[in-house]
């Protein structure tokens, strides 16, 4: 059976490759949640979702060729054993690659960002990889067919291809290449990502296996698809329009509903901790104080604060140690 890897990559064998592919992706958040998936092999998603990149914070990849019989994988300049948590997604995606191009590779991967902390570090990996294979064949591969061939590591590695606003493409074929990114042609230079770090560490359960969790013993789930659908033509027109409190209320509640999600599973899975919970009551108090400020929350206890640049020094005032992005400020350009 030909697979969606050797659908994308057969027409690009013949280029010769230059000495080590070099890429850099940033991590993307996602303001309307991608939780479950209508083929778990093909990480294909059961509702579309949209997100917003954080310049500067992902990893980086370089890829090589080597002319021995197996992939040499590193993290952060520490080479990875074959018992490591990490070394068998990249190990499998890398094979993927090499069924088709016959050889196999040193893959050094950085990150910039927390890994496995909720964070989408998955996201920024997969689609360096991606990026990087690309530079090394010299393939030239559409930013589409980039989006799809880093959805087949990670899902939402599909939304880290370009900058920006994203938006992925739930689609319908079984074979996925209908299934990807899309950069929406919108900027917004007043909005800021504050990252809220509560726990850097890896956390308990993959984002992977909470979502399939849930998806098979929540009852709440199966509004979760009707909730998406209605969510995102909300946030789409809010960034259109450059309507603060629409995205906001929007993002938060959409974050909130897929924890609900995962709170009526059986058994329960939790992300939050105490920190978690009062940093959102921290944000509740502010808004009643004036300060118009919201978060999301993806698979881990970190928050990602939303607010307007004008509302900078305020929102520092309640959290100090925010690390602030500006997706379209001068270091997202």
């Amino acid at each position: 059976m030909v697979t969606p890897m050797q659908l994308l990559l057969n027409d690009y064998q013949a280029h010769d490759a230059i000495n080590e592919g070099k890429a850099f992706a940033n991590s993307n958040i996602a303001l309307i949640k991608y939780w479950g998936k209508r083929d778990a092999d093909l990480n294909l998603p059961i509702t579309d979702s949209l997100s917003i990149h954080l310049p500067g914070l992902g990893t980086e990849a370089s890829v090589r060729i080597l002319d021995g019989d197996c992939h040499q994988i590193s993290i952060d300049g520490f080479a990875l054993g074959t018992d490591h948590a990490a070394f068998k997604g990249l190990n499998n995606y890398l094979t993927a690659i090499s069924d088709i191009t016959k050889h196999h590779y040193h893959l050094s991967l950085r990150f910039t960002i927390p890994v496995a902390a909720g964070f989408a570090s998955s996201a920024s990996c997969f689609a360096s990889i991606a990026l990087a294979c690309n530079d090394l064949h010299q393939w030239n591969l559409s930013t589409k067919n980039l989006s799809i061939m880093a959805r087949l590591g990670s899902g939402s590695a599909c939304r880290s291809i370009e900058a920006g606003f994203c938006h992925w493409h739930a689609g319908e074929s079984d074979n996925g290449l209908d299934s990807y990114a899309t950069q929406l042609d919108l900027t917004w230079p007043e909005l800021c990502i504050g990252l809220l770090h509560i726990d850097n560490t890896p956390k308990p359960y993959s984002s992977r296996l909470a979502m399939s969790h849930t998806q098979k013993t929540s009852f709440l789930y199966q509004a979760w698809p009707t909730q998406v659908a209605h969510d995102l033509k909300v946030v789409q027109q809010a960034i259109n329009t450059h309507d603060f409190q629409a995205l906001g209320e929007t993002a938060e509640h959409n974050a909130e509903s897929m924890h609900a999600c995962m709170s009526s599973a059986k058994p329960a899975l939790f992300y939050s901790q105490g920190n978690t919970l009062a940093a959102k009551a921290q944000v509740f108090k502010a808004r009643e104080q004036g300060i118009p400020m919201y978060y999301t929350q993806d698979a881990g206890p970190n928050l990602k604060c939303l607010f307007l640049q004008h509302d900078l020094d305020a929102v520092l005032d309640v959290f100090p140690n925010l690390q602030v992005i500006q997706p379209f400020g001068d270091a997202g350009e």
